[in-house]
């Protein structure tokens, strides 16, 4: 599996919650890093756009758009005329209907008791965390849910409450979340047919990376993860030995 791309940038959602300017300067700091590859879009609500785009002066940027009024069609056709923006993906959260979107991939949320149905080409969005933890579906749900992503084919993204690789305590919230490689290697063995529960509930980190590292790729559905500060995730890709320098990301 190719970790390029793969940790979308959510530094100004919470619980980070970072200015705009520091976000933004973060990111172009890290894109220009050695682990630059491995950096998703910079996520955006449409309505910061203006304000964003005085931040970057001529640098460009890849973002994903969080649409947030049922106009985001023409707010699209404005990022379209932006020469420094990018546009990577299109974000829509509970309620809004699916747009058409050129050139762009489109990520549409869905709740955890829903049937996860959308249209195609377009990708599901689950939230894995919040305030409350509740927030943080169960192991049988995710396992659902990756069981259904794979029977059907159904590329997906996580946000929210994935800041680890392996699955544990946060020790901001204080609650058990998952891990991105346990969710990694439970869409592995999806594929192959064998159990995916107890792999989403094991904190071993260096038996998880081992099967990872011999499982066969699912990026094609496991797209990436928002996290508020990519540089967790990259740095436990780092100390499981998951980032090989002489190699692609």
């Amino acid at each position: 599996m190719s970790w390029l791309a793969f940790f979308d940038d959510a530094a100004i959602f919470p619980p980070g919650n970072a200015p705009l300017d520091a976000a933004v300067a973060r990111h172009i700091e890290l894109s220009d890093s050695s682990d630059g590859a491995l950096l998703g879009p910079f996520i955006c609500p449409a309505s910061r756009l203006d304000e964003l785009c005085h931040l970057l002066g001529h640098r460009n940027l890849r973002i994903s758009l969080i649409a947030n009024t049922d106009h985001t069609a023409d707010v699209l056709t404005v990022v379209a005329g932006l020469r420094n923006l990018t546009l990577a993906s299109v974000e829509l959260p509970l309620g809004l209907a699916p747009i058409p979107v050129d050139g762009a991939t489109l990520a549409i949320e869905r709740r955890w008791d829903d049937d996860w149905q959308i249209p195609d080409g377009a990708v599901l969005k689950l939230r894995c965390g919040g305030s409350q933890e509740s927030d943080v579906p169960g192991t049988d749900a995710m396992a659902s849910a990756i069981q259904h992503c794979v029977s059907t084919a159904t590329p997906f993204k996580l946000t929210a409450g994935l800041h680890q690789a392996v699955r544990g305590i946060d020790p901001h919230t204080g609650f058990t979340h998952h891990g991105f490689l346990n969710i990694a290697v439970g869409v592995q063995r999806a594929l192959s047919g064998h159990d995916v529960l107890t792999t989403l509930a094991s904190t071993d980190g260096p038996a998880l990376a081992t099967e990872f590292l011999a499982g066969p790729p699912v990026r094609d559905l496991f797209r990436s993860i928002g996290t508020c500060d990519t540089m967790v995730p990259i740095r436990d890709l780092h100390t499981l030995q998951l980032i090989d320098d002489r190699q692609p990301a």
